[in-house]
């Protein structure tokens, strides 16, 4: 499942291989916009906001420049369908990251002497009325991936959503479940964008105003606190039982029922296992470990790795979204519901 990480490392391939390119060809499966709209365009930035990829546009120099063209049949086969044989350059898998053996060009960032990524500067959004911006959230399984023309793709030509052809390399977006063309109009007031919490992987996260939201949803428990995006983006199933778990809180007790110091710290420390993740190419949170990847995620009925206690899992809040913890070392806190 794609989670803040994630998005961050496909935003970091992106930008390295397609900054300054040119869509010269684009083909989408359902029409959600016309893809004349976007070829001609440069790739002018592509940031990641949570769980959400921008790819910021700039139009043609003029109307009466080349635009691009939808991808011929001879391109796309005479089915209509993008080619079977295309490259994996540097593939976004939604567990796995960024493959590794791509161009040094797509290489996503290295671990600093700190053990933290160094951090990314993204290229500058453009600004201007005529700025296009392709809204892509990937949900539970999509995935951009880059490849060289003529290389096989890593998934299966019918989950291919839009195909671009950006300065020689094919562009693919799988399975995503948003997918949409905006104005910077549009952008500015969009209903989901707009209402993000703060994200924990932006180089100058508000540490204030994530706890302030964090604070507005006293009531809430805090395993679905940390889920909702509109309080602070970025963590996703995997991170939320991890995070708990290390910081021994109740996954099922009230926001309330903790302190502004300890809300503080987990998120410090989801931040860092966010940017440590962000590097890739496999999510861990046992760093240095050869016990596993993961502490208690996907664990469930196992002894736990600290104390020997099983390892329980439990569906919460509207979404049923599954939450693993150990009951001896994240004891139950006053205000939480009974563990069933």
């Amino acid at each position: 499942m794609p989670e803040g990480d994630t998005i961050f490392r496909s935003a970091t391939t992106l930008r390295s291989a397609l900054v300054g390119g040119v869509i010269e060809a684009a083909r989408i499966r359902d029409r959600q916009f016309e893809c004349e709209r976007i070829t001609g365009s440069t790739v002018g930035a592509v940031e990641a906001r949570g769980k959400h990829l921008l790819m910021h546009l700039a139009p043609p120099p003029s109307k009466g420049a080349a635009r691009g063209r939808i991808c011929s049949e001879t391109e796309a086969g005479a089915n209509g369908e993008p080619p079977r044989s295309h490259a994996g350059l540097a593939v976004t898998r939604p567990h796995e990251g960024v493959a590794q053996g791509g161009r040094d060009a797509l290489a996503t960032a290295a671990l600093g002497d700190d053990g933290e990524p160094p951090v990314a500067k993204a290229s500058r959004p453009l600004s201007g009325a005529a700025q296009l911006i392709l809204h892509s959230h990937m949900g539970m399984t999509g995935s951009w991936h880059v490849y060289h023309p003529g290389d096989a793709w890593r998934k299966p030509e019918h989950y291919a959503a839009l195909v671009l052809r950006i300065s020689g390399l094919d562009v693919i977006c799988f399975s995503p479940r948003l997918l949409e063309l905006l104005t910077a109009d549009q952008l500015r007031r969009h209903r989901h964008l707009r209402r993000l919490g703060p994200d924990l992987l932006d180089p100058q996260f508000d540490h204030a105003e994530a706890l302030q939201r964090l604070r507005g949803q006293d009531r809430l428990p805090l395993g679905e606190a940390v889920m909702n995006q509109t309080l602070v983006a970025g963590i996703g199933n995997i991170y939320k039982s991890e995070v708990l778990f290390l910081m021994g809180f109740d996954p099922f007790a009230p926001v309330g029922s903790f302190s502004d110091e300890e809300l503080a710290a987990m998120l410090q420390k989801a931040r860092y296992l966010l940017r440590r993740n962000s590097g890739g190419p496999r999510r861990t949170t046992r760093f240095g470990s050869d016990a596993g990847r993961m502490w208690i995620y996907g664990k469930s009925g196992q002894p736990c790795p600290k104390c020997g206690a099983t390892i329980r899992l439990r569906r919460q809040g509207d979404a049923g979204r599954t939450t693993c913890w150990c009951p001896q070392c994240q004891p139950r806190r006053a205000g939480g519901d009974a563990r069933l």
